[in-house]
């Protein structure tokens, strides 16, 4: 039986010695220590040409997670099961690749492809990823979907820890998920959306249909403070565990008028 693989192609960088694989060999190593999990790619063979190295991968010819929300996102958010089986099978990838020390640092859903009619998820393109279980990169990944502390702003440019790094983009992906868009552009004080929320501690109530427990939810995978933030396993378990992530628009408006009520006089 004939077997189809995909190709990628990678073009190494050139200095007067020749051609470099040096800035390369970082994602080689981690998607090679990462494979292996039926939830993450596989990364075959590796074949270097020379000038250009190719990645034999295997081949999911139905697309990405975020086509497929673009394109049936409203399946998603009426049927909130298989939002929980499709995010529970990306937090076993990301925990598979943590317990490996392989910190991926671009997880958003166009590094999650779909198999099985839309039924797995498989994590894809370690391009960006790290062993270091602490970083000094700044501004790496996607603006949608890093922590605060990789754009180093809120925290003077410290030191970030990997691994909660990766659980903030992970939520920004559920919400996404859920709602249909991220919360924000970006995690700094430049954007308004994200002052906002960090002004504001029922920002997701008044500004989204969330129910209250997918609102809990949100404030501990969005804490600020890193040391702070919610484990994969725990935020397995609050996905594992809600009912409803939303609720319904005549629900949202009762919630907002209550909220806008004065609180009353005390004696």
């Amino acid at each position: 039986m004939t077997r189809v693989y995909a190709v990628k192609k990678i073009k190494k960088r050139r200095s007067r010695f020749g051609p470099q694989q040096n800035g390369h060999e970082k994602e080689l190593l981690c998607h090679r220590i990462a494979s292996g999990h039926r939830n993450v790619l596989t990364l075959h063979h590796v074949i270097d040409s020379g000038d250009v190295l190719y990645l034999v991968l295997d081949y999911l010819p139905e697309g990405d997670l975020q086509t497929s929300l673009t394109e049936h996102g409203s399946m998603y958010r009426s049927h909130p099961q298989h939002i929980k089986r499709i995010f529970l099978q990306i937090l076993d990838a990301v925990q598979h690749c943590h317990d490996k020390r392989v910190y991926h640092r671009d997880l958003k859903p166009e590094n999650v492809l779909l198999k099985d009619f839309g039924a797995t998820a498989v994590l894809a393109d370690f391009g960006l990823s790290s062993r270091k279980a602490s970083s000094v990169d700044f501004e790496i990944g996607s603006d949608y979907y890093m922590s605060p502390e990789c754009y180093g702003e809120l925290h003077c440019s410290k030191p970030y820890a990997s691994v909660p790094n990766d659980v903030w983009s992970l939520g920004v992906m559920l919400f996404y998920m859920v709602i249909g868009s991220p919360p924000w552009t970006a995690a700094r004080t430049g954007c308004k959306s994200f002052l906002s929320f960090l002004c504001d501690p029922d920002f997701f109530l008044r500004r989204y249909p969330v129910s209250a427990e997918m609102n809990r939810m949100l404030m501990h995978v969005f804490a600020i403070d890193p040391t702070r933030r919610m484990s994969i396993d725990q935020l397995r378990g609050y996905v594992q565990g809600i009912s409803l992530f939303t609720v319904t628009e005549s629900q949202v408006r009762r919630l907002r008028t209550v909220m806008a009520r004065p609180p009353r006089a005390t004696v």
